[in-house]
């Protein structure tokens, strides 16, 4: 599945900022928590290294850049084209590491004081396995700082799918009490903010078009794809998104 990931987004990768409005709206509210939800002067006065998961065309990346002093810097995506447009953006001494996050060896992260992912976590194969992984190697007083689409998104467009009797076959989104299971945990420092919006597009196969346009389109699922009945819907539609933003701190 991931191979059909990869050229979904490279396909997307020019046309990406032009229709990265959601992703945007969820990189600034973890900046918010960032300065808000820590001691971020004292994060903000020392030189931190940083690993970035899911990197995209690099809009994140220079937020972070933007607010934080940052040191070493390493960019994971698994898009060549993806990793070629954030190449044009960010002029300073970067790694650019072109691999699956799921592959990344996550045994090295005492070398980061900061691993950030703007909406990127739930193209895992295993998001949870994959949270639990960085949690266990993230270094003590480092910071992991995340958002991705939660699974009450999209409830407009599923009630369409659920009334005309057929499959949903967009991709399944995370839990939105995922964190549950990690709250429980004394070493750790977890924070979760829920934001929640609508856009309205001109009908749901416009939508769909908005979603091939940044290449988050690809299947995740062993599911054929069920879209050709939402042809006759021809008004506009308000999609809710409701984005996970966390942050959380091991002790």
């Amino acid at each position: 599945m991931k191979k059909y990931i990869k050229n979904s987004f490279n396909i997307g990768a020019k046309k990406y900022d032009n229709f990265n409005y959601v992703q945007n709206l969820a990189g600034d509210s973890l900046i918010e928590i960032l300065k808000y939800k820590t001691n971020f002067l004292s994060i903000k006065e020392k030189k931190i290294n940083a690993l970035e998961l899911g990197s995209g065309t690099g809009e994140f990346t220079k937020k972070i850049l933007n607010n934080l002093n940052i040191g070493k810097l390493e960019l994971v995506d698994i898009s060549e084209k993806m990793i070629l447009v954030s190449k044009s953006k960010i002029k300073r001494k970067t790694s650019f590491n072109n691999i699956d996050f799921d592959k990344y060896d996550y045994s090295n992260l005492d070398n980061f004081e900061l691993i950030f992912s703007n909406m990127a976590i739930h193209w895992s194969s295993n998001y949870i396995k994959l949270i639990t992984k960085i949690i266990m190697n993230l270094k003590k007083g480092g910071i992991f700082l995340f958002s991705f689409p939660n699974n009450k998104s999209f409830s407009v467009l599923k009630k369409m799918y659920q009334k005309e009797e057929k499959e949903f076959t967009l991709n399944s989104l995370p839990d939105f009490l995922f964190y549950k299971g990690f709250f429980d945990k004394s070493y750790l420092d977890f924070r979760v903010k829920e934001i929640n919006f609508k856009i309205s597009y001109k009908s749901p196969i416009a939508f769909l078009k908005n979603l091939k346009n940044i290449g988050a389109n690809a299947s995740t699922q062993k599911k054929k794809e069920n879209i050709f009945f939402l042809k006759k819907f021809n008004k506009s539609i308000n999609i809710n998104f409701n984005i996970s933003c966390c942050l959380i701190i091991k002790k």
